[in-house]
Protein backbone atom coordinates (compact mmCIF):
# COMPACT_ATOMS: atom_id res chain seq x y z
CA UNK A 1 0.00 0.00 0.00
CA UNK A 2 1.24 3.64 -1.20
CA UNK A 3 1.16 5.91 1.78
CA UNK A 4 2.51 8.87 -0.78
CA UNK A 5 -0.96 10.34 -1.04
CA UNK A 6 -2.80 11.76 1.76
CA UNK A 7 -6.03 9.97 -0.15
CA UNK A 8 -4.74 6.70 -0.47
CA UNK A 9 -6.42 5.55 2.61
CA UNK A 10 -9.95 6.65 1.97
CA UNK A 11 -9.40 5.66 -1.59
CA UNK A 12 -8.30 1.99 -0.58
CA UNK A 13 -11.54 1.99 1.90
CA UNK A 14 -14.42 3.15 -0.58
CA UNK A 15 -12.70 0.66 -2.97
CA UNK A 16 -12.79 -2.60 -0.94
CA UNK A 17 -15.76 -2.07 1.86
CA UNK A 18 -19.27 -2.36 0.16
CA UNK A 19 -20.68 -1.36 3.77
CA UNK A 20 -18.80 2.00 3.10
CA UNK A 21 -19.66 2.71 -0.46
CA UNK A 22 -23.58 1.58 0.83
CA UNK A 23 -23.79 3.67 4.16
CA UNK A 24 -22.44 6.98 1.61
CA UNK A 25 -25.20 6.25 -0.76
CA UNK A 26 -27.60 5.90 2.12
CA UNK A 27 -26.83 8.22 3.49
CA UNK A 28 -27.36 10.95 0.46
CA UNK A 29 -30.25 9.53 0.15
CA UNK A 30 -31.47 9.61 3.48
CA UNK A 31 -30.54 13.17 3.49
CA UNK A 32 -32.78 14.38 0.39
CA UNK A 33 -35.57 12.14 2.29
CA UNK A 34 -35.50 14.14 5.66
CA UNK A 35 -34.73 17.38 3.73
CA UNK A 36 -37.99 16.87 1.82
CA UNK A 37 -40.11 15.57 5.20
CA UNK A 38 -39.04 18.45 6.89
CA UNK A 39 -39.77 21.20 3.97
CA UNK A 40 -43.26 19.37 3.12
CA UNK A 41 -44.32 18.67 6.89
CA UNK A 42 -42.71 21.01 8.60
CA UNK A 43 -42.88 24.22 6.36
CA UNK A 44 -46.02 23.74 4.53
CA UNK A 45 -47.92 21.51 6.98
CA UNK A 46 -48.41 17.81 4.63
CA UNK A 47 -49.57 14.89 6.97
CA UNK A 48 -46.06 13.15 7.58
CA UNK A 49 -47.98 9.91 5.76
CA UNK A 50 -48.48 11.60 2.44
CA UNK A 51 -44.88 13.93 3.09
CA UNK A 52 -42.91 10.91 4.18
CA UNK A 53 -44.32 9.25 1.05
CA UNK A 54 -43.68 12.08 -1.63
CA UNK A 55 -40.08 12.26 0.05
CA UNK A 56 -39.44 8.70 -0.13
CA UNK A 57 -40.05 8.85 -4.04
CA UNK A 58 -38.21 12.25 -4.68
CA UNK A 59 -34.85 9.53 -2.94
CA UNK A 60 -35.71 6.41 -4.83
CA UNK A 61 -33.96 7.92 -7.63
CA UNK A 62 -30.63 9.12 -5.67
CA UNK A 63 -30.85 5.41 -4.25
CA UNK A 64 -31.06 3.33 -7.50
CA UNK A 65 -28.73 5.42 -9.32
CA UNK A 66 -25.97 5.60 -6.35
CA UNK A 67 -26.47 1.36 -5.15
CA UNK A 68 -25.97 0.19 -8.72
CA UNK A 69 -23.00 2.40 -9.79
CA UNK A 70 -21.17 3.09 -6.85
CA UNK A 71 -21.87 0.36 -4.05
CA UNK A 72 -22.83 -2.91 -6.21
CA UNK A 73 -21.29 -1.80 -9.66
CA UNK A 74 -23.77 -3.75 -11.57
CA UNK A 75 -22.74 -4.23 -14.70
CA UNK A 76 -26.69 -5.84 -15.50
CA UNK A 77 -28.96 -3.92 -17.57
CA UNK A 78 -31.08 -1.54 -15.58
CA UNK A 79 -34.30 -3.17 -17.11
CA UNK A 80 -33.14 -6.99 -15.29
CA UNK A 81 -33.16 -4.37 -12.01
CA UNK A 82 -35.75 -1.46 -11.78
CA UNK A 83 -38.74 -3.79 -11.61
CA UNK A 84 -37.70 -5.87 -8.19
CA UNK A 85 -35.85 -2.71 -7.00
CA UNK A 86 -39.07 -0.66 -7.26
CA UNK A 87 -40.92 -3.43 -5.82
CA UNK A 88 -38.68 -3.48 -2.76
CA UNK A 89 -39.06 -0.02 -2.56
CA UNK A 90 -42.75 -0.02 -2.80
CA UNK A 91 -42.95 -2.24 0.38
CA UNK A 92 -40.62 0.09 1.83
CA UNK A 93 -42.51 3.15 0.58
CA UNK A 94 -45.91 1.88 2.43
CA UNK A 95 -44.54 0.74 5.57
CA UNK A 96 -42.31 3.92 5.88
CA UNK A 97 -44.94 6.55 5.50
CA UNK A 98 -47.04 4.50 8.07
CA UNK A 99 -44.28 4.44 10.30
CA UNK A 100 -43.40 7.77 10.19
CA UNK A 101 -46.41 8.83 11.13
CA UNK A 102 -47.09 6.22 13.71
CA UNK A 103 -43.69 7.16 15.12
CA UNK A 104 -44.23 10.70 15.19
CA UNK A 105 -47.70 10.23 16.75
CA UNK A 106 -46.44 7.94 19.56
CA UNK A 107 -43.42 10.38 20.42
CA UNK A 108 -44.13 13.96 19.38
CA UNK A 109 -41.47 13.96 17.31
CA UNK A 110 -41.07 13.96 13.82
CA UNK A 111 -37.27 13.79 13.67
CA UNK A 112 -37.00 10.48 16.11
CA UNK A 113 -39.77 9.25 13.33
CA UNK A 114 -37.41 10.26 10.77
CA UNK A 115 -34.53 8.34 12.27
CA UNK A 116 -36.62 4.91 13.19
CA UNK A 117 -37.68 5.04 9.27
CA UNK A 118 -34.17 5.36 8.23
CA UNK A 119 -33.28 2.53 10.23
CA UNK A 120 -35.58 0.30 8.81
CA UNK A 121 -35.17 1.28 5.46
CA UNK A 122 -31.64 0.87 5.43
CA UNK A 123 -31.71 -2.60 6.90
CA UNK A 124 -34.04 -3.83 3.95
CA UNK A 125 -32.32 -2.10 1.37
CA UNK A 126 -29.23 -2.92 1.94
CA UNK A 127 -30.22 -6.70 1.94
CA UNK A 128 -31.95 -6.35 -1.30
CA UNK A 129 -30.24 -4.59 -2.91
CA UNK A 130 -27.34 -7.30 -2.75
CA UNK A 131 -29.75 -9.81 -4.13
CA UNK A 132 -31.22 -7.39 -6.98
CA UNK A 133 -27.89 -6.13 -7.81
CA UNK A 134 -25.66 -9.03 -7.81
CA UNK A 135 -28.27 -12.15 -7.02
CA UNK A 136 -28.06 -14.72 -4.37
CA UNK A 137 -24.23 -15.60 -4.27
CA UNK A 138 -21.04 -13.59 -5.49
CA UNK A 139 -18.74 -15.78 -5.57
Amino acid sequence: MSFNRPDSLITRAWEQFELLRFATIGCLSAGVYALMVLILCGVFGWKETVGGAVAYLVAIPVNFWGQKRATFRSQRPYRKEILPYLAVHGMNLVISSYLLSFVSRLTGSTLLAIVAVAGMVVLSTYIMSRIIFLGFYKP
